[in-house]
C-alpha cells in the first residue's frame, strides 16, 4: 500500500465517516474508498462525538472526585 497525504476530498470523505455523515458521491475513488473503509470498521457511529462524551464525562469525574479530596 502506498502511503500519501490525503487529498482534500480524501480528508472530508474520513472526517464524514468519523462523524457518521452520508455519503458523497461526487468524492474520488479513493475517497470514497476511505469513507467505505472508515465505516466498516466504526459501522455508522458517529465515534467524533462518542469520544467528546467519554473525554467530558473523564472530566466531570475527575471534578467529582476532586472535590471530594
Amino acid at each position: 500500500m502506498r502511503m500519501h497525504p490525503l487529498t482534500y476530498d480524501e480528508q472530508k470523505a474520513a472526517e464524514a465517516a468519523f462523524r457518521g455523515r452520508p455519503f458523497d458521491a461526487a468524492w474520488s475513488e479513493g475517497a470514497q474508498a476511505i469513507y467505505q473503509g472508515i465505516m466498516a470498521h466504526t459501522n455508522g457511529r458517529d465515534i467524533v462525538e462518542a469520544s467528546n462524551q467519554v473525554d467530558s464525562e473523564s472530566d466531570e469525574l475527575s471534578v467529582l472526585v476532586g472535590a471530594n479530596s
